[in-house]
């Protein structure tokens, strides 16, 4: 599986910036979740108004500092743990620098005099290790400790200018700060390194800027405001404080904790933190030495704390880094200058819990420290969604009947549980969120059921191990709650939900017992109460609980193992008439914990995301197959993330993965092509498409590609399994079909496109009609046309191309090898011939008078016919013996 970032919620951290001012890109380093280990979003870049990761082998680090070579046009990335590394712009490779660093955390990077510098220390014992150097012209030399009276010390910063590296040094064996030394590479003294002394030599720096116009190092840290040194003063002390000569002196002073310090086109930036005595300086603020004044830039930037700076000469502009809001820019072009956020969701939120809406196709993103958002995966847009409880935690949420649910805490109240609250999207102003009035303020879970409309909350302490109040409902019809819990579970902590069966399922712990299994509710017989599921579970902790259709999962714990306690995912199925009705699913998760559960009913597949007891590291998302019984690791870049919740959107075929620190991201699953037919055709053709993950095609992500071209899809033909386009023109011989959609592209089927012809048929005049009117007729094809007329009507006459021909239906053109154009005329029947007069009415029998002949003659009669048709005559005699003769 091939896991995409999400690019939010929010826009991440940014540790450390620095500047190429030859090719005007701003290089950023996040940190994400990294804390004091190895898991971060690397090292970004900003170029042409769009962030961009550099991905590589540093794609999933923290890092904490950034040094750029502009002569050599490399980056240099220091981290906590995993080395220094070096990135080479022209190729986009990162290759690591000296292993044996991995010892260390690598706490600042300068380049200067053609060489990297890095101030390291050890965080197993808290020791210094000083300053290191590597030369890039020896990259086999790797790096050399720089020795000297720093060389036990802890770096917090460093700073190149005037041939000379700066240094913030604190000695963390006394618990003593040493303002700023510094290091000179040309020095023929066995110990290069001098201590600058002055107004700073027991100060904690932490920030430090070469003024590379006036030759001036600038020193900022720990409630002193800023300060300059002047290396070519003849005075002892060659610190000054900044705005320190105005007279009568300014108040309040310029005294703050600056987090950041950045210089360009003249004047110092400073990030600022306002200290106890409340002087009013946060945000950016830029200082003028002609003046000797501080100014508030202002802006959006004064509601964040600044972590890093850097100035972009190339564009004129200066970029700020912050906590975990991103980066924004101060564009000097604008008068007056002014701070835009970059935006570029750089995403390093900590995501507590994930829910779906799946009528208007919405992600919602619950973080600890930046409230609600909302993820549309069609425009790949985030939202949030906080409104009036932006300063609240959500620990869990639940969509259904058209609105969000969430339990909140009050995190910068002691963590205060504060019940749970709706959103409603529909109406998303000016109050966003109403409070349910939820009895039980800690709400562990929630879950909806929409056959019922009613919404289903665990209670019980997110963090503590204290009791609950068991299983409430609420209805939102009436805005009421009720207690579902009865005696049974009614003084239980409720770790998890699930519905599944017509019953609801819920992890069950108490606080004299300890974890209780899994107990289940049958919604259709409520008067029966609640009922362990008991078995092989009973006394585990359920974490996280997932129903397939037939079957419930459950992850599972026990905390009598403790600290070996991950005991995997199980599988209860109601149906089987055994005692215990649950089983492990075993695999490599036998012994893992697993955080979260979802259910892929396209591919009958349960994900599962977990941590490894015994290695102590995060495994991210695996993928179970209960046919076959197995585990696999769905690996693609989420193997080393925390992964907190998981949630399947069946419609678009995406599982969404919260992570703790790295935001949201999602797997996708590609639309896969069975068939195509017909498989030859020419342009204008019908064909139909068959295959699976097409999705619903109204993203406006869906098309179709034949040879690279896109082609027209036939209108309401779009399903998932199905779809019927038209060849585009422009495409010949071999042309691979691709399905496309939000989450990629298909399996390429090839398609013949061969050459074709338009057969057209007409009706001149009247009396009947021709079909089809229009069709594509491949060459050496065959075309067929059927002449339908009119009552009373038949076929006179056809020409094609202008030539008479004869006259037959169907009318067949075979072996087709240019366009027709067929003109098909009908005439009237001819009348039919009037049926002949009926004879004449005349009498049918005559009667002769009696007589006779003379002897010898014969008698003879003489009749005449007067009509048309011929007519019989019997002519009977009387003969004298009394007899008669025909």
């Amino acid at each position: 599986m091939d896991w995409v970032d999400a690019r939010g919620p929010g826009n991440g951290d940014a540790m450390a910036l620095a500047a190429d001012n030859v090719h005007g890109i701003i290089y950023r380093a996040t940190v994400g979740s990294a804390g004091y280990t190895a898991f971060g979003k690397g090292v970004w870049k900003y170029q042409a108004g769009k962030w961009s990761s550099l991905g590589g082998e540093v794609a999933s680090l923290g890092v904490w500092t950034l040094a750029y070579d502009s002569a050599g046009d490399r980056l240099y990335a220091g981290t906590y743990g995993y080395g220094v590394w070096c990135y080479n712009p022209s190729d986009g490779t990162w290759a690591e620098i000296d292993y044996d660093m991995r010892a260390y955390d690598v706490t600042a990077l300068a380049f200067g005099g053609g060489k990297l510098y890095a101030g390291l220390w050890e965080r197993s014992n808290y020791a210094g290790k000083g300053v290191w150097c590597y030369d890039p012209a020896d990259p086999a030399g790797g790096f050399t400790d720089t020795g000297g009276e720093v060389a036990t010390w802890r770096i917090h910063s460093l700073a190149w200018g005037g041939g000379r590296l700066y240094a913030g040094a604190e000695d963390r064996s006394t618990y003593s700060y040493k303002g700023v030394w510094y290091y000179d590479p040309a020095s023929h003294e066995p110990d290069k390194w001098t201590d600058t002394g002055g107004a700073l030599a027991n100060y904690r720096v932490t920030e430090l800027v070469w003024d590379y116009d006036s030759e001036l190092l600038y020193a900022g840290g720990s409630n002193f405001g800023v300060f300059y040194y002047d290396p070519d003063s003849p005075n002892a002390d060659k610190w000054t404080q900044t705005q320190s000569t105005q007279w009568p002196p300014i108040y309040p002073p310029f005294v703050c904790e600056v987090t950041a310090l950045a210089y360009g086109e003249g004047k110092v930036y400073a990030g600022c933190l306002d200290t106890p005595n409340n002087y009013g300086f946060i945000g950016v603020w830029s200082y003028d030495r002609t003046t000797d004044l501080w100014t508030d830039t202002g802006g959006g930037m004064s509601a964040y704390e600044t972590k890093s700076l850097a100035f972009d000469t190339v564009h004129h502009r200066l970029f700020a880094g912050t906590a975990q809001n991103g980066v924004w820019c101060y564009d000097l072009n604008n008068n007056p200058p002014t701070w835009c956020d970059t935006r570029g969701g750089v995403s390093t939120s900590y995501v507590n819990c994930l829910a779906y809406d799946p009528a208007d196709r919405l992600l919602y993103a619950g973080t600890q420290t930046e409230g609600v958002w909302s993820y549309d995966p069609a425009t790949s847009a985030w939202t949030c969604v906080s409104g009036e409880l932006v300063g609240f935690q959500p620990l869990c949420m639940a969509y259904g009947g058209g609105k969000l649910y969430a339990g909140f805490e009050n995190y910068l109240d002691n963590h205060r549980y504060m019940g749970v609250w709706c959103y409603d999207p529909a109406s998303p102003g000016p109050v966003m969120w109403t409070d349910t009035g939820s009895p039980a303020p800690a709400v562990h879970d929630l879950v909806y059921d929409e056959g019922r409309d009613l919404l289903y909350a665990g209670t019980g302490e997110y963090y503590g191990d204290g009791g609950g109040q068991g299983v409430w409902s609420y209805d939102p019809s009436t805005g009421v709650w009720a207690d579902l819990s009865g005696d049974d579970v009614g003084s239980y902590k409720i770790g998890s939900l699930a519905l599944g069966g017509d019953r609801l399922y819920a992890g069950c712990y108490d606080a004299s017992s300890g974890w209780l299994g899994v107990w289940q509710y049958d919604l259709a017989n409520p008067s029966g109460g609640w009922t362990n599921t008991g078995g092989s579970v009973s006394a585990y902790q359920a974490r996280a609980l997932a129903w397939d259709g037939s079957r419930l999962y459950a992850s599972c714990c026990d905390w009598a193992s403790y600290p070996n306690y991950g005991r995997g995912v199980w599988v209860y199925d109601p149906s089987i008439p055994a005692p215990d009705k649950w089983s492990s699913t075993g695999g490599y998760l036998s012994n893992s914990i697993v955080y979260a559960l979802a259910w892929d009913g396209d591919a009958d597949r349960l994900y599962a995301s977990c941590w490894y007891s015994f290695l102590g590291t995060f495994d991210g998302v695996w993928v179970y197959d209960p046919d076959a019984g197995a585990w696999d690791d769905t690996q693609g870049g989420l193997d080393r993330h925390f992964v907190s919740s998981l949630v399947y959107d069946d419609e678009l075929h995406r599982l969404y993965a919260g992570t703790g620190g790295e935001g949201v991201w999602y797997y996708g699953a590609p639309p896969t092509i069975d068939e195509v037919e017909p498989a030859s055709g020419g342009v204008g053709f019908e064909v139909t498409v068959r295959g699976s993950f097409f999705g619903p095609g109204d993203t406006g992500a869906e098309y179709v590609t034949v040879g690279g071209v896109p082609a027209v899809v036939k209108p309401g033909s779009w399903t998932d399994t199905s779809l019927v386009y038209y060849v585009p023109a422009g495409v010949s011989g071999t042309a691979p079909v691709v399905v496309h959609n939000l989450n990629g592209a298909s399996n390429p089927v090839d398609f013949q496109v061969v050459p074709s012809f338009t057969v057209t048929a007409s009706v001149s005049g009247k009396g009947g009609k021709v079909s089809p009117p229009t069709q594509k007729v491949v060459q050496g094809g065959t075309a067929s046309i059927d002449l339908i007329p009119d009552s009373g009507y038949h076929a006179e006459t056809i020409t094609d191309n202008g030539e008479a021909k004869q006259v037959a239906d169907p009318y067949v053109i075979e072996n087709v090898q240019a366009d027709h154009a067929v003109v098909v005329t009908f005439a009237p029947d001819e009348p039919p011939p009037p049926p002949p007069p009926p004879p004449p009415t005349t009498n049918t029998t005559f009667y002769f008078a009696e007589g006779t002949c003379r002897p010898a003659f014969d008698p003879y009669l003489c009749i005449q016919n007067p009509g048309e048709q011929a007519a019989e005559v019997k002519i009977t005699y009387m003969l004298g013996s009394g007899t008669t003769s025909e």
